[in-house]
């Protein structure tokens, strides 16, 4: 992850865009782990030879999941929990999921958002911030990087899985083998 201080995130979404717009020019190809993503891929950035290849991915390692494990590690039991996956960036947009707790808070006033992930202590301040300036702080709780090993057991533990970034393939998959409602944004 890169510290570079930009005023704003259009700013650091075009940076982005034109750092992977100079390597693509120079790519022979590259592979991708859905068509859509293929589809954007060829599009955006002119790369002709684009392979889909579906990554190995075993539902078995989600067997044993047990959600006592996070709901007391986190002081949880009777809280509806709320869940978001993945790199702490401005880019996945865990300011939406912030802002869809407070809303949510209005009718589940026990409701929790748990952010796992890691990324820049700069920018977990900001989120920080946010919530508080939502007045949802307290219900706010970042745990940092966890192990594929350990994720298995947040996932049993919530209610609602939130992808508020533009690529959550993954953690939908993950969130509907686990029998988890995935919520996510709907763009265009």
């Amino acid at each position: 992850v890169f510290d570079v201080p930009f005023s704003s995130v259009a700013m650091w979404k075009k940076l982005v865009f034109f750092i992977n717009k100079y390597f693509a020019k120079r790519a022979y190809g590259a592979t991708v782990i859905n068509e859509q993503l293929r589809s954007v891929i060829q599009m955006n950035y002119g790369i002709k030879n684009v392979k889909t290849a579906l990554p190995s991915f075993g539902p078995w390692r989600f067997l044993d999941a047990n959600a006592s494990i996070v709901l007391d590690r986190y002081q949880l039991r009777g809280k509806n929990v709320l869940l978001i996956v993945g790199a702490i960036h401005p880019r996945k947009q865990q300011d939406f999921a912030i802002r869809v707790l407070a809303e949510v808070k209005k009718t589940f006033p026990h409701a929790v958002l748990v952010v796992v992930g890691g990324g820049r202590q700069a920018y977990i301040n900001e989120l920080y911030l946010f919530a508080e300036s939502l007045h949802v702080r307290d219900d706010v709780i970042f745990t940092g990087v966890v192990s594929d090993a350990e994720l298995k057991h947040f996932y049993k533990a919530c209610e609602i899985v939130i992808c508020s970034g533009d690529i959550s393939g993954f953690t939908i998959l993950e969130a509907t083998i686990m029998n988890k409602m995935a919520m996510y944004k709907s763009y265009g």
